[in-house]
């Protein structure tokens, strides 16, 4: 993927999952460009939200992906398909501790 396709993605990831989960509730969006096993792109987006929310519907989980990919498809020009992640914050913090990271 190239520099302006992955800005342009994580724009439009941002942006989609603030509409779609709202936005006092999504803490943090991640995405990176990747591979499947098959050598397929991939777009890892990883979303951090409030642990006061509980876990995040299935429903909902399966409903962004049909909103991320068109969305993708069309404004950052990208096939990537959309692979996610859902972490509350405060397993999101102990993982970035363990991993050594100062800011948390």
């Amino acid at each position: 993927m190239k520099k302006e396709q992955l800005r342009k993605a994580r724009c439009v990831v941002d942006r989609v999952l603030r509409t779609h989960f709202g936005r006092s509730d999504l803490r943090l969006a991640e995405a990176e460009p990747g591979f499947d096993r098959d050598g397929d792109e991939i777009l890892t987006v990883v979303v951090v939200y409030d642990d006061g929310v509980g876990p995040i519907d299935t429903a909902k989980r399966l409903k962004l992906i049909g909103k991320l990919r068109p969305a993708l498809e069309s404004e950052a020009e990208t096939d990537a398909f959309p692979v996610s992640t859902f972490v509350t914050e405060s397993d999101w913090s102990a993982r970035q501790r363990e991993n050594g990271d100062a800011s948390v």
